[in-house]
């Protein structure tokens, strides 16, 4: 994934507002969550994670792969679902992966 282009990643690098937004994301959907639960340091980052239970993190780490793009399967389902759920980010970080996969191979 572009973790420059995360709210989450922005958040745990010290952005503030990106912690208030995305804190006010949650409580309109009914959830409380604090400062630190926004944050993410990356998929890589064995400390903080946005989601411990992130598919997308789990495949490539029981594939040793440092990036989805490197596998054989890509694109996959979870990815496709990921792209396909609503959120532009996640549109954009799946086309991201795409131009790493047309770029480095």
């Amino acid at each position: 994934m572009n973790c420059v282009e995360c709210d989450h990643y922005k958040a745990a690098q010290g952005d503030v507002e990106k912690q208030k937004q995305i804190i006010n994301i949650f409580k309109q959907k009914g959830f409380q969550i604090s400062p630190e639960q926004t944050m993410c340091g990356g998929c890589r980052d064995t400390e903080i994670h946005w989601s411990q239970e992130c598919k997308i993190r789990k495949c490539a780490s029981e594939r040793s792969l440092e990036y989805c793009y490197l596998c054989s399967g890509f694109v996959c389902e979870k990815l496709e679902s990921f792209a396909n759920d609503g959120y532009e980010s996640h549109k954009k970080a799946v086309e991201y992966l795409k131009f790493k996969k047309r770029n480095n191979n």
